[in-house]
């Protein structure tokens, strides 16, 4: 697939390829899979995962399994736009025999199918276990939180990331990645990060990968007060905010329609009732 080798991003350049990195232990263990990019306008869980292998590597991390990184649409993120033909979150749910027309999008979730497949098998024939963490931004400005399917792994995870987490939105929004792992019973979450091209949100997105990977006994002899500068940056974007929401409305936007914010709002702010929050005229 044609897309440019490279973006940049916080004044760093991140290397568009659909492996984004593997870094393993000596000893078999647990595989944390993180997905970055899966909308072509959130590069910055790319740019964490680069920094986070790269501290590994460089500190030669003594790891009890292994870390990979893959790449989403790679094609969109080259052109720094959601997507090209149609989201590539939520494309999860056509089988793989089902016939599928050649948009670009199809076949990024072609190529990204075939590697998580692979690890999937790999693990299994290793008779270990593995969790996928997906990183996701927001055009607007807000705190880090998560978005999870309610099973007790993935609260677990979720708790041990400390950020806000909403339940079960993804079963209102069919097709994502989320649903992908869900249906085969492998703990998973998103996190959303914060503003899509915000250097906090990598760096919430790098604190979230250590802390997931500390959560899952990975790590054990990381440097400790490393793993609390992690926690702090965490603990400081989320601080006064509910550990806990589910969604009782979603609006959804047509297409056609116009659709328009009113400035000013962030993610989870208290709203009074009957404050305008958009604007919208029909298709």
């Amino acid at each position: 697939m044609l897309h440019s080798p490279q973006i940049q991003l916080d004044g760093e350049d991140i290397a568009l390829r659909r492996v984004l990195g593997r870094y393993s232990g000596a000893d078999s263990g647990k595989l944390l899979i993180v997905t970055a990019g899966i909308h072509g306008n959130e590069p910055a869980g790319l740019l964490a995962f680069a920094r986070v292998l790269a501290r590994l590597e460089s500190s030669r991390t003594n790891m009890v399994g292994s870390l990979v990184g893959l790449g989403g649409n790679l094609a969109a993120l080259s052109q720094d736009v959601r997507y090209i033909e149609e989201d590539l979150n939520r494309l999860w749910s056509i089988q793989a025999s089902a016939p599928r027309a050649a948009t670009i999008e199809r076949r990024e979730q072609a190529e990204l199918d075939r590697e998580l497949h692979a690890l999937i098998q790999e693990q299994a024939a290793l008779g270990q276990s593995l969790a996928l963490l997906d990183l996701h931004s927001t055009s607007s400005e807000g705190p880090p939180f998560t978005i999870l399917e309610g099973g007790t792994s993935n609260v677990s995870i979720a708790r041990a990331l400390g950020v806000p987490s909403i339940v079960d939105l993804h079963k209102d929004v069919p097709g994502t990645l989320l649903d992908f792992v869900d249906h085969r019973s492998i703990p998973g979450i998103v996190l959303e990060g914060g503003q899509n091209r915000s250097p906090a949100t990598v760096g919430h997105h790098e604190a979230g990968i250590w802390l997931m990977l500390d959560h899952l006994d990975m790590i054990p002899t990381v440097d400790r007060a490393f793993l609390a500068r992690q926690r702090m940056k965490i603990d400081s974007a989320v601080a006064g905010l509910p550990g806990l929401l589910r969604i009782f409305l979603r609006y959804n936007i047509e297409a056609g329609e116009e659709f328009t914010m009113v400035p000013g709002f962030r993610g989870f702010q208290r709203i009074q009732r009957g404050e305008v929050l958009a604007q919208s005229r029909g298709p």
